[in-house]
């Protein structure tokens, strides 16, 4: 936020409202105190419908890693019955396949398993009412469906603990509680969401690409700085991390 603010510039900080939604207080009371210098251009809500009512619903709307942080359900093909189930998991570690009601067109071989932010999609809906215009930028760690799978026969599923990384769901079963837990973004999920809830696809594109797009030079620069070589490597942060925009059409007459 500091940064976003500070490269606006003096004049036309003038003309922005800047709202950040934020559900821990610890990290509230951060922010306050560093962007203390900006008064009262900055504003704090605990959901995206208080901020998005704040602003008379006209937002432009940008988060970083945070679909990722919503609960993944596992999904298991079975080649047999030719549909994909979703793995549940009991006390004692063993697992229950159930019915998911996912389908697509993918055929891949038995056992090959994917992860779906259903949770997300619902998050998303929610809220999406009080957004009246504007665009949404979404950056997350993942791939386009199905390719973020190839040759991940077990999903992208894993833990990190102690800066270590262990994979496989009876890893992720592990010190419950005590390490993180994630699983990449599959974004063909997050556009066909975004467009049944009335959203338009403007672009999809790697990180890399999307900074080279709008940052002209940005290439030469990075040679100098390791920074933002890191953000640039297409082996690295630059191909990893995804980047979609999507427009909420206004609806002001």
């Amino acid at each position: 936020a500091d940064s976003v603010l500070s490269a606006l510039g003096w004049w036309r900080r003038r003309r922005v409202q800047y709202h950040i939604v934020d559900t821990s207080e610890p990290l509230v009371a951060q922010q306050r105190e560093r962007l203390a210098r900006f008064g009262r251009r900055v504003h704090w809500h605990a959901d995206v419908r208080s901020a998005l009512t704040a602003s008379g619903g006209e937002a432009e709307i940008f988060s970083n890693e945070l679909v990722d942080a919503f609960p993944a359900c596992a999904l298991r093909w079975d080649a047999g019955r030719g549909a994909w189930e979703e793995v549940w998991v009991r006390a004692d570690g063993s697992e229950v396949l159930e019915p998911s009601g996912f389908s697509c067109d993918w055929r891949p071989e038995d056992g090959q398993r994917i992860e779906r932010h259903s949770s997300y999609r619902a998050w998303l809906e929610a809220w999406l009412p009080a957004w009246k215009g504007g665009r949404m930028l979404t950056i997350d760690y993942g791939g386009t469906f199905p390719e973020l799978y190839w040759r991940k026969p077990s999903g992208t599923l894993r833990a990190y603990f102690a800066q270590m990384r262990f994979d496989g769901m009876q890893e992720c079963l592990q010190r419950a509680g005590a390490q993180d837990l994630t699983a990449d973004v599959d974004f063909s999920a997050l556009v066909g969401w975004g467009e049944e809830l009335g959203l338009e696809t403007a672009a999809l594109l790697k990180q890399r690409e999307f900074l080279l797009l709008h940052l002209p030079g940005l290439e030469v620069r990075a040679a100098r700085d390791p920074a933002l070589g890191f953000l640039l490597d297409a082996d690295g942060a630059g191909g990893a991390f995804q980047v979609l925009e999507q427009r909420r059409p206004s609806t002001a007459t």
